[in-house]
Parts: C-alpha cells; structure tokens; sequence
C-alpha cells in the first residue's frame, strides 16, 4: 500500500504497521525532508528520490534509518531502528543470520586427562 500526501503528525507516522506500506510526505527542500525522515524511532528504511543522484547520496547519508534505499524502496526487514537488529546487506548482517559455534573434539585421545 501507498500512501500518499502522508503528514508527518499522521497515525502512519508515528505507529509501527505490519504490513508493506510506504507513506509518502511530501517535503519542500533537502532539510525538511531530512527532519521528516529522522522524526520516526524506527527508523528501518528510507527512499530518497531524485533526479540528481549525487544530491541524493549526500541526503541519503545524513537519515537515520538502517538502510536508505535511492529513487527505490525495496528492502525492509531487520535493518535497525527501535524495532530492527543490525544492518543487513553487509558482513554484520550476513552475521546476524548465523549461530556460531565452537566444536572442540578431542583430537588427541591419548593425553592423560583431569592432569
């Protein structure tokens, strides 16, 4: 779901929804839209859209989110935020997936034990 004209003091806004939903609130200028994004504690996933891709890194960098996806809005679990964990799409989060473990085996059985 889609929703757009979202206001910044809306439900959507400041609730977590389960479910694939955007909201989309419009924003005139590069500092508000960096206020709107940052206004949510969770923080999960973001889009910035343009035409100037170089601009939209440089906005893309100063969001709080765990992940901020340029002119796209793809990704959305366990990124990071009060809800999510982590990053994912890099090294921590490949980790983040694991259970690691330490197998010790007793390679050399013929060691007195309890020494």
């Amino acid at each position: 779901m889609v929703l757009v004209n979202a206001r910044s003091d809306t439900p959507i806004m400041k609730k977590e929804v389960f479910g694939h939903v955007i909201a989309v609130v419009p924003a005139r200028g590069d500092e508000k839209a960096v206020r709107v994004a940052n206004a949510s504690t969770y923080g999960l996933a973001d889009s910035v859209w343009s035409r100037n891709r170089r601009l939209a890194r440089k906005v893309a960098g100063r969001i709080d989110a765990g992940a901020v996806i340029i002119d796209d809005h793809l990704m959305s679990h366990e990124l990071a935020g009060d809800f999510g964990f982590g990053r994912a799409h890099a090294e921590m989060g490949f980790r983040e997936m694991l259970r690691e473990q330490v197998i010790v085996d007793n390679t050399l059985p013929f060691v007195k034990r309890n020494l």
